[in-house]
């Protein structure tokens, strides 16, 4: 069973890690995931969880005083290198090149290029001011290796053969055309070096050292929270069915979630992602998303159980306090926040966060 991103509602608070490094503007349209984020939370607002008395659905115990090992907050050389390569990526950028030199492997070019199969140009075939990652295979067989040794200004017909098959033309299964194609530009990836000045330039952080520290502490707090979770769940039990409104209030909103991602980074819908897999909706819920769904579900019956058992409420200066801070993290203002998420999704928010807090501050490394 493939498992899908877990969908998850609570936690709404997330720290910025870097502040700049923006990639350029075709990168920051709309069809991003925060955009994503955004949309899918507009669905949110017809749906709640409902009236639910968690501790009916779920009985924890002894969630004070968790025992972890040392390796389960053990920060990883892999976990502080994806780190500091996503700091490297996203301040990487993409510049034109200006000495006279031909195309090779890595570089993006510019090009227009009209395609042609039997001598005339073919439907979806061609485009302009098209930016083209060499050895990315974007494009069928034979046209980025084509474009190699080329350099800018260069006109030259390059040959491609379709995959056999292919299935968003069958007609053109295993057939060879030739690409008209003008190199506009050249460009190479500009890659900064990891040190103090890209760290205090691009974070929060002044040097290499207090950037590892403190990234490094992250890190490991995130491990002890997902693991206090992870044995909450493990240790809780459910009654045989989960409710009704929580149930559906994730199904549909991950479906919704997956209606905007799709188009975005798989060039199709979720309707028709679905069809191809020889499903309905509910086959697609039941193989592809419920393992996801269900461990997102019992961690809020747990946590759920627990703000009942410890009866926390979101209320007062506290509560202002953290929509305050949920607002700032987000680039808003409180009033907003609480027009767009609702103040019941905030405030089981704001419990979900006291009880972690609670349970992870409690926790025994041993």
């Amino acid at each position: 069973m493939k498992k899908f991103m877990r969908f998850i509602a609570i936690g709404l608070c997330a720290a910025m890690l870097f502040s700049g490094c923006g990639k350029d503007a075709k990168e920051s349209t709309d069809a991003s995931p925060e955009a994503s984020a955004d949309a899918a939370t507009e669905n949110q607002e017809a749906l709640t969880r409902g009236d639910i008395k968690f501790t009916d659905y779920c009985t924890v115990s002894d969630y004070k005083g968790i025992h972890l090992t040392k390796e389960d907050i053990e920060v990883t050389d892999e976990e502080m290198q994806k780190q500091i390569g996503s700091l490297i990526d996203s301040c990487t950028s993409v510049e034109e090149i200006t000495e006279d030199r031909a195309v090779q492997e890595g570089d993006t070019v510019n090009i227009d290029y009209v395609g042609y199969m039997d001598g005339e140009a073919f439907e979806n075939g061609a485009d302009e001011d098209y930016d083209l990652v060499i050895g990315s295979n974007t494009f069928i067989e034979g046209f980025e290796t084509g474009l190699i040794g080329a350099r800018k200004g260069d006109q030259l017909d390059v040959e491609a053969t379709f995959p056999d098959p292919y299935k968003n033309n069958p007609d053109f299964s295993g057939k060879t055309a030739v690409f008209k194609v003008k190199v506009n530009a050249i460009k190479e990836e500009k890659v900064p070096e990891f040190n103090d000045e890209l760290v205090k330039n691009n974070t929060s952080y002044s040097t290499v050292e207090e950037f590892k520290e403190k990234v490094g502490k992250n890190i490991s707090d995130s491990k002890k929270r997902e693991a206090v979770i992870a044995k909450l769940i493990e240790s809780a039990q459910y009654a045989e069915e989960y409710p009704e409104s929580l149930v559906t209030y994730h199904r549909e909103n991950s479906l919704a979630y997956y209606e905007q991602i799709f188009p975005l980074y798989y060039g199709t819908t979720l309707e028709e992602y679905i069809k191809q897999l020889g499903t309905d909706e509910d086959g697609f819920v039941k193989d592809y998303l419920w393992e996801s769904l269900e461990e997102t579900i019992q961690e809020e019956l747990v946590l759920g159980a627990i703000i009942e058992l410890e009866n926390i409420q979101a209320e007062g200066e506290a509560y202002e306090n953290y929509v305050a801070k949920m607002a700032e993290n987000y680039g808003s203002d409180p009033e907003t926040m609480k027009e767009q998420y609702g103040e019941d999704e905030i405030k089981f928010s704001y419990g979900c966060d006291a009880v972690l807090e609670l349970v992870v501050n409690s926790a025994v490394i041993e």
